[in-house]
């Protein structure tokens, strides 16, 4: 293929996916492009690194299709290409919340029957703050170092040994007995930016969210396929 052909082809590839990324932004008019963009950016944390890049790239565009002297000017590097590339898809699939969960595998859960001592232990090691207890395939609460709090805010007595297990603190692990802390379901397909929301939302009321339980359709008696806490905000915040 000839140098021209390829250039042409690539600028080609260039104004098909600007004309997406318009599409799934919902906008024609140029002066609402980066409005638009800004606002999939609060749906998509992924999206606000490029928002200077897709600025950039849509002068040039615009640049590119509205003034015949330029046209063929530019040669859009193929970089350029993958980055929109990646910012279409960010926008066409925003992030969900069982993207960044900790999967319904590799949750640390506990039977009824387990071990305190032992469990904290574990909690200790592994910097788990929050532990599903079960008995069987019933979910019978949460266990946190609330719990505790709440335990010996009632009975200053209370009496823990090496052999204490968690039918001992049954009565305080259910969600709605934590003192300070609130926990909810929601379905598979749920954006992160809602999550995040609703953790945001939590800090000015009595209860915090702590966890989000990830199940099918958001119900408490669906299987538990996730969970995602503060602290998996943060870390996929970092990345």
């Amino acid at each position: 293929m000839e140098p021209q052909n390829q250039v042409n082809d690539v600028n080609k590839t260039f104004f098909e996916l600007f004309k997406q990324i318009e599409d799934h932004l919902g906008v024609s008019e140029s002066e609402y492009f980066m409005d638009n963009f800004r606002q999939s950016a609060v749906k998509d944390k992924r999206l606000r690194k490029f928002e200077r890049t897709i600025d950039v790239l849509r002068k040039l565009r615009n640049l590119e299709a509205h003034e015949a002297n330029t046209s063929g000017y530019y040669e859009v590097a193929a970089a350029s290409i993958d980055t929109l590339r990646l910012i279409l898809s960010y926008i066409a699939s925003p992030q969900r919340a069982y993207d960044v969960c900790v999967k319904e595998g590799s949750i640390y859960k506990v039977d009824i029957k387990a071990n305190i001592h032992e469990t904290i232990a574990v909690m200790a090691e592994k910097n788990f703050s929050y532990v599903p207890v079960y008995s069987g395939k019933e979910l019978i609460g949460v266990f946190s170092g609330d719990v505790l709090l709440t335990i010996f805010s009632f009975n200053r007595e209370a009496d823990f040994n090496s052999n204490t297990t968690f039918e001992f603190l049954k009565p305080f692990l259910a969600l709605d007995k934590h003192l300070n802390e609130a926990f909810e379901f929601v379905k598979r397909d749920v954006l992160l930016s809602d999550i995040e929301r609703d953790f945001i939302a939590s800090f000015e009321k009595p209860q915090n969210l702590v966890v989000a339980f990830i199940t099918e359709n958001g119900l408490p008696n669906e299987t538990i396929i996730g969970m995602i806490t503060q602290w998996d905000l943060i870390v996929n915040e970092e990345k």
